[in-house]
Order: C-alpha cells, then sequence, then structure tokens
C-alpha cells in the first residue's frame, strides 16, 4: 500500500535528548552509591532496563503519566544503588530539560510543506510534547503521545492508537524515529514502516528489518519529495 501519513518520533529524532544530563546523573548516583562496584556505566544500563521494564506494564488501565513514572523509575533506581539522592529533584532536572530541548538543524526544513501529513508520535504527556515544540519552533500536523495511547514506546499499542485515530491500515504509516528498540522494531512490529534516522553513524544490523536508514532527516526528506 501506498504510504498516507508520517509519524515521527521527538526526542533524539527532531530535538536532541538530555544526553549529557542523563550521564551527569548516572555519575551523580554512582558517586553516591554504596553498592559494591558500581559505575556510572552500569546505572546507565539499570535506569535503561527499568524504564523498559515499566514501560511494558504501565498501560490501560495501569497507565500512569509521564511525571510519576519518571518518579517511580528514579526511587527503584535510586533503591538498587542505595543512593540517598532525591528522586523529585532529579526528575525536575529532567522535566525542566525535556521541555527546552533544541531542535536539530534539519527538523525545521524537514517539516515544512511535506506532501504527506507529519505526526509526531512519541512517549510523554501532551502538555510537556507541546511545550517542548513550542520552545524548539517546530510544527507538525498533529501528536499522539503516550498519555494519548495510555501506552509509552516500546509498548507497539501506541502504534495502534495512532493507526487507528489515523483511520489508515498500519502499512500507510512511516514512522521515524532514530531508537531501534523503541521505533523501528516496534512500529514494523505492529506493520509500519520505518525509517531509521542514524545521525551518529551507529552500526546497523544487517537482519534490521527496516524500510530505510538515512543519515539525516534532510536526506528522508529528499526520499519522500522525490
Amino acid at each position: 500500500m501506498a504510504i498516507k501519513a508520517l509519524t515521527i518520533d521527538l526526542y533524539g529524532t527532531l530535538v536532541k535528548s538530555s544526553d549529557d544530563l542523563m550521564r551527569d546523573i548516572c555519575q551523580r548516583i554512582n558517586a553516591s552509591s554504596r553498592v559494591y562496584e558500581s559505575t556510572a556505566a552500569k546505572v546507565g544500563k539499570s535506569w535503561l532496563n527499568i524504564s523498559v521494564k515499566c514501560s511494558e506494564i504501565c498501560y490501560a488501565d495501569k497507565f500512569i503519566d509521564e511525571k510519576r513514572l519518571d518518579k517511580v523509575i528514579l526511587k527503584k533506581l535510586l533503591d538498587d544503588y542505595q543512593s540517598r539522592l532525591d528522586a523529585d529533584s532529579l526528575q525536575k532536572e529532567i522535566y525542566d530539560a525535556n521541555i527546552r530541548p533544541f531542535a536539530f538543524d534539519d527538523s525545521a526544513l524537514f517539516l515544512n510543506r511535506l506532501p504527506l501529513p507529519c505526526y509526531v508520535l512519541c512517549n510523554g504527556d501532551k502538555e510537556n510534547i507541546i511545550s517542548a515544540m513550542d520552545y524548539a519552533g517546530l510544527r507538525a500536523d498533529g501528536i499522539f503521545c503516550s498519555e494519548d495511547a495510555r501506552a509509552y514506546k516500546p509498548n507497539h499499542r501506541i502504534y495502534e492508537y495512532a493507526a487507528d485515530a489515523l483511520k489508515l491500515h498500519p502499512s500507510q504509516i512511516l514512522h521515524i524515529g532514530d531508537s531501534i528498540n523503541h521505533d523501528i522494531i516496534p512500529a514494523k512490529k505492529y506493520g509500519f514502516k520505518a525509517a531509521y534516522i542514524n545521525r551518529y553513524s551507529r552500526n546497523v544490523s544487517a537482519d534490521l528489518n527496516c524500510d530505510l536508514v538515512c543519515s539525516s532527516l534532510t536526506q528522508l526528506r529528499a526520499i519522500i519529495t522525490g
């Protein structure tokens, strides 16, 4: 089927993720940890694992908003590493960074006058996503977020919600993202087409079931506009 709509991830794809802040928090947790052989890298891996596990069970009637979910994850992480850092303070740092992101140089141009409607599809509460996009100076045709779908990526239910809202077959939608695990794999699993934005030249497995791999949104736009 022909592509009739685009969905695109926000953090890491249209705007820069707060990676430096996350690494700094991992270092602070490690420095305050009373766990033997703790390292910042191990803290970061644990953080990711806890986040994924929470996203797998936090949907439908078990759904909680992003602010509360972040606190649950951080409290679990701090407990695991026996750190006395305050989860509320860390969550506020992350929140403040997420609503004031910087757009990639090619993001505004990519979204300008596309031949297909393009919707942001990402984790987060809608009010925060709107604030982030306003701050970054970006406009899309709409937003599908975890708050709407009551599910977080990589849970495929957020993709199901978007397809239902657009009244399109999943194969008529191209999802664009920078995360193999949160964007490409779940989007393809639900039947979307997928474009991987590989800005940092990461190694891509030959087994990756992806329709397009591009180094930038500029390259992808050239393909879409033909």
